[in-house]
């Protein structure tokens, strides 16, 4: 059972494809350990700071594979 959701948030964060996207991952990531939190569930709690992390490197990769905006000073 472990694998099996660990298998399907790889596959769905492997997925996701712009900031946004990732935000909204990180942002839902957020809810379930909040939720897991109210409910003592420590494994699900865990689990859901975890794919946070993950989710925020991937953000973190596609932020330094973007162009430097170069500031104009207006």
């Amino acid at each position: 059972m472990e694998l099996v959701k660990y298998e399907a948030a790889k596959k769905a964060l492997a997925e996701l494809t712009s900031i946004d996207e990732v935000q909204d991952y990180i942002n839902k990531a957020d809810k379930l350990a909040a939720y897991a939190k109210q409910a003592k569930d420590t494994e699900l709690e865990f689990f859901a700071a975890e794919n946070r992390l993950r989710a925020e490197r991937k953000a973190g990769g596609m932020l330094k594979e973007m162009p430097k905006m170069v500031c104009l000073g207006e």
